[in-house]
């Protein structure tokens, strides 16, 4: 389902115009959700993804972007906390797994 989603969104874009024309700082997003994209940017900091703020084409509200530096298709808009911390829980995961050796059968 998400890769639905972000195909959904990345034709969605294509039709606003190009992501950095959407591309904002974080002061534009709601104050609720600024406080969490801090703690993000944080968390976040001397990984691969960067974080700023964006229009979101489907809501015309202000949202979180974490995108990926290396390839920019891949990207997520987070509209809340919740979004926030499930997508913090897949990138631990996906990070742990890289981490632990697999055995060989």
């Amino acid at each position: 389902m998400d890769y639905e989603v972000r195909t959904y969104r990345a034709w969605a874009a294509s039709r606003t115009g190009a992501a950095e024309e959407g591309e904002t700082s974080l002061d534009h997003v709601p104050l609720s959700v600024r406080c969490w994209a801090s703690k993000l940017a944080k968390w976040i900091e001397g990984c691969p993804y960067v974080l700023h703020g964006r229009l979101d084409p489907l809501s015309q509200e202000y949202v979180i972007e974490v995108r990926e530096r290396e390839k920019p298709e891949n990207s997520w808009l987070l509209e809340d906390a919740d979004q926030m911390l499930r997508w913090m829980r897949w990138y631990h995961s996906s990070q742990a797994e890289q981490r632990t050796p697999r055995k060989l059968v």
